[in-house]
């Protein structure tokens, strides 16, 4: 059953509320509880490029208080708080795995933000005030569970007690917190479209049911357009859209594989064809940092590269062949960041130092090409 009620509230809520700017500061405060450390780590999440995030960190007051301040702040951002530095570098971790490597189709599960970590969005200009209450728990594992994760790799304590961690409690403290709460609300689209597919074995039924949860979402998000801000509104609907899509193709990846090994040999049904393509040249700033467009475009691509080939290929690995079908497929807004962070991660430097000149020569101008000149040169 489609849980939208909860979305629905938050979007009619809009009404009559307007965003408070703030002077040219951006500004994100806020006070803990139960809070494991003396440290606050705030971390920005730039879904279209991990090697360009940022890392802030402050010392709690003895009142247990918060205070980040960002002066001239010209875009909107997602950032994530957390009270281990640890934590930072294992989401950042988990954001290459996710949207850079095979992991993404082989752990599709995966969550970018996880239990006990606190994800948002801020638009400039704005104040967020939050009130963080972390939540965990001590846990007694069984010889076999603790033994299963040792296995993993993870450290586990000889008697198996751990310490388990629980999504952290928030509230938001604005006037207009609703806004807030909706803008985080966003995040769970994916959940909500991945819900309609799960009881669907054909997949007539499968794109059917998706559509509709797709226009029931968009119908809600369309009656507050006009009384949201306009990034805001561009945001969730590309969460929605992309989300959509994505969601198709990890269908047809995880429970019709014997039809994605065929399906490539024939003409893809226009059914298919008419979810998955997009208007490449309408891809705005909000699209830009929305995860659902980001995860969505590495499936894309190798669902295109696949069509290129006239087989299924599950997962292309970034080698020339990839690079050069990135440039003629993806969004010119996308290409940059995809192909620099790709190049970033990649860790055979002999042979993918002449991808790297080429990149360069293609795009002399970047954030990114100081960190690829330091990694090649």
């Amino acid at each position: 059953m489609i849980k939208m009620k909860y979305f629905v509230i938050c979007v009619f809520l809009f009404l009559g509320i307007s965003i408070i700017t703030n002077g040219q500061v951006t500004e994100i405060k806020g006070k803990v509880h139960k809070w494991p450390t003396d440290t606050v780590y705030l971390a920005t999440l730039p879904f279209h490029s991990p090697y360009s995030n940022s890392v802030d960190f402050q010392i709690l007051s003895k009142d247990s208080l918060f205070d980040f301040r960002f002066k001239d702040k010209k875009e909107s951002f997602v950032f994530f708080i957390s009270p281990e530095k640890e934590s930072v570098s294992g989401q950042i971790k988990e954001l290459l795995y996710d949207n850079l490597t095979d992991r993404h189709y082989f752990g599709h599960c995966i969550k970018v933000y996880t239990y006990g970590i606190t994800t948002y969005l801020i638009e400039p200009n704005n104040v967020l005030n939050i009130d963080l209450t972390f939540n965990s728990w001590t846990e007694q594992l069984s010889n076999e569970t603790a033994e299963k994760y040792r296995t993993y790799g993870i450290q586990i304590p000889s008697d198996n007690r751990i310490l388990n961690v629980g999504k952290t409690k928030i509230e938001f403290l604005n006037p207009d917190k609703l806004v807030y709460e909706c803008y985080q609300e966003s995040f769970n689209l994916d959940d909500k479209l991945d819900k309609a597919l799960e009881s669907k074995k054909d997949i007539s039924s499968a794109i059917k049911v998706l559509k509709e949860t797709e226009q029931k979402l968009l119908s809600v998000l369309e009656q507050a357009k006009t009384v949201i801000s306009p990034f805001l509104y561009d945001y969730i609907k590309s969460e929605i859209e992309f989300g959509t899509r994505k969601e198709l193709l990890k269908y047809l990846r995880f429970d019709h594989e014997k039809y994605m090994s065929t399906l490539f040999k024939t003409d893809i049904p226009v059914e298919i064809i008419e979810i998955i393509e997009f208007d490449k040249k309408n891809i705005n700033s909000a699209t830009m940092i929305s995860e659902e467009y980001i995860e969505y475009l590495e499936i894309y691509l190798n669902f295109k590269f696949s069509m290129n080939k006239g087989e299924y290929v599950v997962y292309k690995k970034f080698d020339k062949e990839k690079f050069d079908f990135a440039i003629q497929e993806l969004p010119e807004k996308s290409r940059y960041s995809y192909l620099a962070n790709n190049l970033l991660h990649c860790n055979n430097l002999d042979y993918n130092y002449k991808l790297y000149k080429k990149f360069i020569n293609e795009y002399p101008v970047g954030d990114l090409n100081n960190k690829l000149n330091e990694k090649f040169q």
